[in-house]
């Protein structure tokens, strides 16, 4: 939804970093399996800290390097860049896994750029997976502006019973039952409802409504 560009990820990892990301005001671009390139560049860098360059398997040439995320950030009005290694805990324990970060350590170090190494809790393995749930209607094009501004006018502030909002959506929008929850999703992935994200909004009977924005104006 951010890049309006289709991405190629990796491993659910990935996934779950892709989301927070696009779900982050600040971060304004997300590309994914950077290359480092020019490829003389991390060559130089192996051999400087003595380490063997990541090859082609079939042909035993060098392999151009990537890192996982090249995020484009802007904070008041400054532009900047975070390059991101994601990888599970358990493979940052392996030696060869460490050494190739090594050196997209450095290559990134040289540039300025800072390079931080993601790895998944389960408090943002939820918030990823809330991420994914409200904003699969937009992604699919179910609704416009237009509509999700008149539905938020139908949410209330405090704790909401599921139920309770999907008849209200039902009886002012013309909409099935069966979709009434997906306005609720749309309105949440939209950012015009904002929840508590330490709760898991898939199975929530009920939702806390923290704030409501319309138009760009939050109440």
């Amino acid at each position: 939804m951010k890049t309006q560009r289709e991405h190629h990820l990796l491993s659910n990892n990935e996934s779950a970093f892709f989301y927070l990301c696009e779900h982050n005001e600040r971060v304004t671009d997300i590309r994914e399996q950077f290359p480092l390139l020019p490829l003389d560049q991390t060559l130089r860098i192996a051999s400087s800290l003595g380490l063997k360059h990541p090859l082609v398997v079939s042909t035993k040439h060098p392999n151009v390097m990537t890192t996982d995320f090249l995020l484009t950030c802007q904070r008041d009005s400054q532009l900047s860049y975070e390059a991101v290694c994601v990888k599970p805990a358990e493979e940052l324990t392996n030696q060869r896994t460490a050494e190739k970060i090594d050196i997209e350590r450095v290559f990134w170090e040289l540039l300025g750029v800072r390079f931080p190494i993601f790895v998944l809790s389960k408090r943002l393995k939820m918030q990823a997976a809330n991420i994914k749930w409200a904003t699969w209607p937009l992604r699919h094009g179910h609704y416009d502006n237009e509509f999700l501004d008149r539905a938020v006018q139908l949410v209330e502030l405090g704790p909401q019973l599921r139920t309770n909002l999907c008849e209200r959506f039902v009886a002012h929008l013309d909409v099935q039952l069966d979709d009434a929850i997906n306005v609720m999703r749309a309105l949440i992935g939209s950012k015009r409802v904002h929840l508590d994200s330490r709760q898991d909004w898939q199975e929530a009977d009920a939702f806390d409504i923290l704030a409501t924005q319309t138009l760009g104006v939050r109440t």
